[in-house]
């Protein structure tokens, strides 16, 4: 049988007055921390972690809900052939183990998480908070031994202010509290963005002393005021999930009949998985005239149709049609087109458009008073997150 154990934490972000002030609001995190007990032989042991932006709702009955993507999987196990450490003696009597993942070497550096679920503060926990999976392939019990993930501990049972196997010294800055574990996942927990690495020893010209930026102890709640509840879980990141997201303007924008100048935005953030909107905007276009976003995968600015193409060859076609709307006649400028590039990329229409995949994109529209006949905006780049 298997179980899942979600619990739930926050990231340094630089608008939510509730966290750490971090440097970025996408995170790369390039090493892991977990700890089990299991009666379980070594090479039988079989757990999955997963990360998740937000859960977006309460975690009852989702296993998982439609479009719960996570940020990075991980399978450890005989048949994945990753298997974890167990009882050595072959089981029979419980062993616990806390073990560090390091994926700094790996082909992707880690996988990214986004400060306050989305990049933005929200004031919802649900909303804010990133997630996290412990599933355990296994029985629940054997030989009448419980077995599963491992409590955080009470801080207060070994001197308050010291280090721990999990825990860095001194207090933490931004609470007051001890700087350990605790319990209860109400206060939640901090990704850790200070250069300490995981499990320790910390960096100390941060932790302890309250400098600006970093997380400065790992927070795992206030202890003995609430009680029960949170799984030891630690993190490292150096900084920014760079190149993903990078959305940037760029290119010149044709000049329409009306002598309007089209200008291109964009807001959100590029994703593979999330479903959150990312929108591509342009505004100061005819009104009532139809239009199509076209786009490439490198930058470009060859002269085209009295204008600019944006994109290098191959150059291609996104859906729907777009409509500008605005001002009912006559013609003015009061018109605008957007696109929701997310929906086009996780629509699988496209095999190309996957997370580190550079995308350059531009708005063409109907202009009948054109010697051309075409409208041509300026264009936007981005790299697709995960």
């Amino acid at each position: 049988m298997c179980e899942d154990v979600y619990d739930d934490g926050r990231i340094p972000s630089t608008s939510d007055p509730g966290a750490p002030t971090g440097a970025t609001d996408d995170n790369l995190v390039d090493a892991f921390s977990f700890s089990y007990c299991t009666p379980f032989a070594t090479g039988a042991v079989d757990i999955e972690i997963a990360f998740f932006n937000n859960i977006g709702g309460p975690c009852s009955g989702l296993s998982p809900p439609l479009g719960f993507c996570p940020q990075g999987g991980f399978d450890f196990g005989a048949a994945a052939g990753y298997p974890l450490p167990g009882d050595p003696q072959g089981g029979g009597q419980v062993v616990c183990w806390t073990v560090t993942i390091d994926l700094s070497n790996s082909l992707d550096g880690g996988f990214c998480l986004r400060s306050d679920g989305d990049s933005v503060f929200q004031g919802d926990p649900f909303e804010d908070n990133f997630s996290w999976k412990f599933r355990h392939n296994m029985a629940t019990t054997v030989y009448g031994i419980a077995s599963g993930p491992l409590l955080a501990g009470d801080p207060l049972s070994g001197n308050p202010g010291s280090c721990s196997y999990d825990a860095p010294c001194g207090t933490d800055p931004h609470t007051g509290a001890p700087c350990g574990t605790g319990l209860y996942n109400g206060k939640y927990f901090w990704l850790n963005v200070d250069g300490s690495p995981v499990g320790g020893p910390p960096n100390t010209s941060i932790c302890p002393g309250g400098a600006s930026g970093g997380s400065d102890c790992y927070s795992f709640g206030i202890y003995p005021r609430y009680p029960w509840g949170s799984f030891h879980m630690t993190m490292a990141s150096p900084g920014s999930c760079a190149p993903c997201g990078g959305v940037a303007v760029y290119c010149t924008a044709k000049a329409n009949s009306l002598s309007c100048i089209p200008q291109i935005a964009a807001t959100g953030v590029p994703s593979q998985c999330d479903p959150t909107p990312f929108q591509v905007s342009v505004t100061q276009v005819l009104n009532n005239k139809f239009g199509l976003m076209f786009y490439g995968y490198a930058p470009d600015a060859k002269p085209f149709k009295g204008g600019y193409l944006c994109m290098a060859q191959p150059v291609r076609r996104a859906y729907p049609i777009l409509y500008s709307g605005g001002n009912p006649p006559p013609l003015d400028c009061s018109g605008a087109y957007v696109f929701d590039f997310n929906a086009w990329i996780q629509g699988d229409r496209d095999p190309a458009l996957i997370a580190g995949q550079l995308v350059c994109c531009q708005i063409w529209s109907t202009d009948q008073a054109d010697p051309k006949g075409l409208g041509l905006s300026d264009a936007v780049e981005f790299t697709i997150c995960h």
